[in-house]
């Protein structure tokens, strides 16, 4: 009974997929990062139909694309473009640690919130659109699976890494954590990229290749700005790494294109 109420406090934290309704335990709560892929499996598989969909009536591409965009905004209500906004003010203050850390509780919007934003919003959108394009069913399938993959390796990195606050969400979700906490995810992780190398291996290399780069600019970044990670920057992430591995794998896809 434990794993269904872990992973109704999942999709309920982490999307507005409805769930059954019951009294939330704080170990409920410290495990809730268990099922975290498993939305992102949701966003990833209404991505792939949408997509599909779009190619079975003949729709233009960037109707696929838009649609792709689209859903994760709409499945999540934007609890990470929330924390990638945070983020981005905080970070463009270049204010100390202790100023930075309330900057990301702070509710209002700052210009550089707005700005990078639509920076993110452009390049994801036209890297899906360019993925829909060029692409084939098995890229589409990888792309679908990149949403599960993003969240299980944010749900590793938020359970192994120092916190930067002594309160606050990702310290409720990571209180109880454990070694079968993060070999779980690190498992659902291994069959996401495995899932990806079969479907499309050059998918899954462009994926790979950025994912080392980026953990390392995270943890340093993280470590440098913050003093560890926060719940926004665990937003901060996902969307990064999404939107930036798409944006590679666009790119390779046109030079692959343009030598053929």
């Amino acid at each position: 009974m434990n794993i269904f109420r872990y992973m109704a406090v999942s999709f309920s934290l982490y999307s507005r997929i409805p769930m059954p309704r019951f009294a939330w335990k704080e170990e409920d709560m410290a495990h809730s990062l268990l099922f975290f892929p498993w939305v992102g499996a949701v966003i990833g598989a209404l991505v792939f139909g949408a997509g599909l969909l779009t190619y079975r009536l003949n729709l233009p591409f960037w109707v696929s694309g838009i649609t792709a965009l689209l859903i994760p905004v709409l499945l999540t209500g934007g609890f990470h473009l929330d924390g990638y906004m945070d983020t981005k003010d905080a970070l463009s203050s270049y204010a100390s640690k202790e100023k930075k850390l309330e900057i990301l509780k702070d509710p209002h919007v700052g210009s550089f919130a707005v700005i990078g934003l639509i920076t993110r919003v452009i390049l994801f959108g036209t890297a899906l659109c360019l993925i829909m394009m060029w692409g084939d069913i098995r890229t589409l399938i990888a792309t679908g699976i990149l949403f599960f993959n993003s969240r299980a390796l944010s749900g590793i990195l938020a359970l192994c890494l120092p916190k930067a606050k002594k309160d606050g969400m990702l310290v409720k979700e990571t209180k109880g954590r454990n070694v079968a906490d993060i070999v779980f995810l690190s498992i659902q992780l291994a069959i996401g990229i495995v899932g990806t190398a079969v479907c499309d291996s050059g998918f899954a290399i462009a994926e790979i290749c950025f994912a080392g780069i980026f953990i390392l600019y995270y943890i340093c970044k993280t470590k440098k700005e913050f003093g560890g990670v926060t719940g926004d920057t665990a937003g901060f992430f996902v969307t990064v790494f999404e939107s930036d591995t798409c944006v590679l794998v666009s790119i390779m896809l046109g030079v692959l294109g343009f030598v053929m």
